[in-house]
């Protein structure tokens, strides 16, 4: 306890230990995480402010898996600061704590580096950081794909604005093991190979408009590279897409080719084309929609 020369509280120390129990934070949007270790501190100081800081194994990750949160609160204007590391956690392990846990849990991958946040007095957050790279884990695909898959490593680094008002993907990377396929309706065996995916780009939905920068996916040999720019995807849809197709066999494009899709183009290629390699193949796609769909 730090006392002023009136002899009045300045500022409260505590030191804080626990071998079990759940943390609460709803300054920090934190509903309740259950930990099997905890060992912190927090400090008050006369004027409302608070800083705290607690090291801890989240109760669901395995024995390696370690937390270091760091949150300021009490400000003016009730803003609160978070900062979060990880170091071998997966985000499923979290998933409980966050009332929009979903898609936290969609990552069963250990994961090292930083989350950064600041929250206003309502526990709404303002913006949302993070830097985070992990190794060998599952992670739920999006659709089409739609199920989980093993990766042998993941790149996931961003900012998020207001309560998700835009969000910038800087870099999402995950390489997968050999012999990996995703789903892809129409192809033969409904599936093709995948070795690696990255992609970066953004979304604003205040304008309603995504902006895919680079999407670039290792299809276990032949290879894509797509970018693009969607709008209006609440109603009248507005989409424009570039694609690249790199050192694609010939005698493999029944694998990729959906049956439904240019059935004239395709069953052309297939009488008049055989052996070799396609090296560059590019395409531009502009689709308009209506609010009826």
């Amino acid at each position: 306890i730090g006392l002023t020369k009136d002899g009045s509280v300045e500022r409260l120390r505590l030191e804080v230990s626990a071998a079990t129990g759940t943390l609460h934070l709803p300054e920090a949007g934190i509903g309740g995480l259950a930990f099997r270790q905890l060992a912190g501190q927090v400090e008050l100081e006369d004027d409302g402010s608070w800083f705290g800081n607690a090291e801890f194994l989240p109760k669901d990750s395995d024995n390696s898996g370690r937390l270091t949160l760091a949150v300021t609160g009490g400000r003016v204007g009730g803003r609160s600061d978070v900062v979060l590391r990880l170091d071998g956690v997966s985000p499923s392990a979290l998933a409980g704590a966050f009332p929009d846990g979903g898609l936290i849990a969609l990552a069963d991958v250990p994961l090292t580096g930083t989350v950064t946040a600041s929250f206003a007095e309502d526990g709404l957050f303002e913006d949302i950081g993070f830097d985070l790279s992990g190794g060998a884990g599952r992670f739920q695909l999006p659709l089409p794909a739609s199920q989980p898959k093993a990766v042998s490593a993941m790149l996931l680094r961003g900012h998020v604005a207001g309560t998700f008002d835009r969000i910038d993907l800087e870099a999402f990377s995950v390489e997968f093991p050999d012999n990996t396929f995703i789903p892809f309706p129409g192809s033969v065996g409904d599936a093709v190979p995948l070795r690696s995916l990255s992609l970066s780009g953004s979304y604003d939905a205040v304008e309603d408009k995504l902006v895919l920068v680079e999407m670039e996916a290792d299809l276990g040999g032949p290879s894509a590279e797509i970018s693009g720019m969607a709008s209006g995807l609440g109603g009248s849809a507005d989409i424009f897409f570039n694609g690249v197709l790199l050192n694609f066999p010939i005698d493999d494009l029944e694998q990729y080719w959906p049956i439904d899709w240019g059935k004239d183009a395709r069953a052309w290629v297939d009488r008049h084309m055989s052996v070799g390699i396609l090296s560059r193949v590019t395409a531009k796609v502009h689709v308009r929609g209506n609010d009826g769909g």
